[in-house]
This record gives structure tokens, C-alpha cells and sequence, in this order.
């Protein structure tokens, strides 16, 4: 698990400077407020180490941590300016609490930046949330303080759900979470999940048929297309160019019920517009996408 360390020196100092020795062996780092610095997705929270304070450090091997000389050479700051929720901000933060992560590529449909990330109990209480700012996101979603009568938080197990707010519609959609990467949607103390494939939806995705915007686009190199079957289906779908001749055939066959996900290559494509289809036997759409190279 997780050893508990303090920060010895007399000023503050950033994370990535302190723990630039070992950060090839750090899972995660993170304070008392679930805030984390998790080199595997590029994320920061934390941004200064600061004295006085103790963290927690979950690293994949034994290492040996040296911090920096202290003198007026080891004093730079770095400032975290994060966009903190408005409609997702009643939380009360425990003694305790878990790490939610999801990369950008787990969004069926990314959000809008400005957009809030919320994770409710099966009640409906709030316990972790975030803005998202169109990176990786990592979210602290605090457990039950036991010490206490009131239920502040999740309890060991309990089953989380996600929620993400459009600030431009004033609207809530819930997400359907259909694989991870690690973990699970159970609370554990301490505990780390990472969502692999993540559906925006509206609240009642489990009998719809849906296409998704491909992801990224426009694109260079790779994007994929990702679409939803709520039973088993015969699938094909083609991608036209602006002629309306067909250039690609992506998939073409019957696929079990569930979220699927197709990556296509730009080298197989010259640079412009296309529209794929979708097609299944009582469904049709067709979606926009561009190739800059």
C-alpha cells in the first residue's frame, strides 16, 4: 500500500522537482485532501510541496527518497490554478478517501471545458468532483468519517455512480461506466480505479442504439469511433468521402450487446472530410469527420 511521509524542508518546492529521482517507480502521490501527482497521466493537483505537511506515497518497488537542499536556489513555486466547481461544490471531506481517474481516452463524447465532473452516492451524495479542463482527470471521492453518526461519505464497497453537468445547457447527464482499467465502482480506503470506456448518456442508455462523435476530430494520425447496442446486432459501418464513394468499410457483422470501439488509421486516408455510417437493422446515423495532416 501507501507509506506516509513528511516534507522536511524549510520551504515549499514542487513535487515534480522533489520526486524527480524516483517518479519512474510512483503509483501515486497524494495530500490529505486526496489531491494527487500522478506521473503515469501527467497530472498535478498538488504543485508545491509544502512544509509541515505529510503525504502519502504509493510507489511499485523500494526506493529511497532524497529531498533537495534547502537554501534560497530550491525555492521556486509553481502555481496550480485549478477551475474549482460551482454546481458540484457540497462536499464534505473525511478522514479518508479513494482515487478516481479518467484519461481522455475513456469519453465516448469528451466534455466541454468548463463542464463538472460530480460522483454521487446511490443516494445522491455528493462525494468527489472536479471541472473538467480537456486533460486527464484525477477525482479524491471521500469515504464515512466511522467516527461519527452522520453518513458523510461512501462506506467500504458501496457503489458509486457519475454525473456531468453542461454549464452552456444548465443540463445533468448520468455516465454508464462500460469497462475499467483498474478497480472498480466500489469504494475502497485508499483504494485506485481508472475507467477505460466512459458513455455520456441521458439517463437511459440500456435501450438505446447510439453512434458517437469519433475521438479525436479532427485527427492526424488515429481516431476511433465508438458506438452503443443494447442487444446483439448485425453492425456495418462505412466511411464515405465528400463524393459519397466509399473509401473504408470499419466493421461489418453481428457483435454482442454492448459499447464497442474502433480505431482507424489516417495513413490509409488522404487529407479532408469524410462521413461515416452507421447501420444496424432498425438503425441508421451518419456523423462528420476531418483528416489534418
Amino acid at each position: 500500500g501507501y507509506n506516509i511521509i513528511a516534507y522536511l524542508r524549510q520551504d515549499a518546492s514542487p513535487v515534480v522537482s522533489e520526486l524527480a529521482g524516483i517518479v519512474s517507480n510512483v503509483s501515486l502521490f497524494k495530500d490529505e485532501d486526496g489531491l494527487v501527482y500522478w506521473p503515469y497521466f501527467n497530472i498535478d493537483l498538488i504543485g508545491d510541496l509544502k512544509p509541515g505537511k505529510g503525504y502519502k506515497i504509493k510507489v511499485d518497488v523500494p526506493v529511497s527518497l532524497t529531498y533537495s537542499a534547502n537554501g534560497p536556489g530550491n525555492t521556486t513555486k509553481t502555481a496550480i490554478n485549478r477551475m474549482m466547481p460551482q454546481n458540484y461544490a457540497d462536499i464534505a471531506k473525511t478522514n479518508n478517501n479513494m482515487t478516481l481517474g479518467i484519461p481522455m481516452y475513456a469519453w465516448n463524447e469528451i466534455p466541454t471545458v468548463g463542464d463538472e465532473i460530480g460522483v454521487f452516492t446511490a443516494e445522491g451524495q455528493l462525494i468527489g468532483s472536479t471541472v473538467f479542463e480537456g486533460n486527464n482527470i484525477a477525482i479524491a471521492l471521500f469515504g464515512d468519517d466511522d467516527l461519527t453518526e452522520q453518513k458523510e461519505g461512501l462506506q467500504v464497497d458501496e457503489v458509486f455512480t457519475i454525473k456531468v453537468w453542461n454549464q452552456l445547457n444548465n443540463t445533468e447527464n448520468v455516465c454508464k461506466v462500460v469497462s475499467w482499467e483498474t478497480g472498480s465502482d466500489n469504494y475502497s480506503v485508499d483504494g485506485i480505479s481508472v475507467i477505460k470506456n466512459i458513455i455520456v448518456t441521458n439517463g437511459n442508455i440500456d435501450g438505446q442504439t447510439a453512434l458517437y462523435q469519433n475521438i479525436p476530430n479532427p485527427f492526424s494520425t488515429s481516431t476511433k469511433i465508438g458506438f452503443y447496442i443494447p442487444e446483439e446486432s448485425n453492425v456495418n459501418i462505412t466511411i464515405y468521402n465528400v463524393l459519397g464513394e466509399s473509401v473504408m468499410e470499419v466493421v461489418s457483422g453481428s457483435l454482442q450487446a454492448g459499447y464497442h470501439n474502433y480505431e482507424i488509421s489516417a495513413n490509409e486516408l488522404a487529407s479532408g472530410s469524410y462521413f461515416y455510417k452507421f447501420v444496424t437493422k432498425d438503425y441508421t446515423e451518419t456523423k462528420h469527420m476531418n483528416i489534418e495532416k
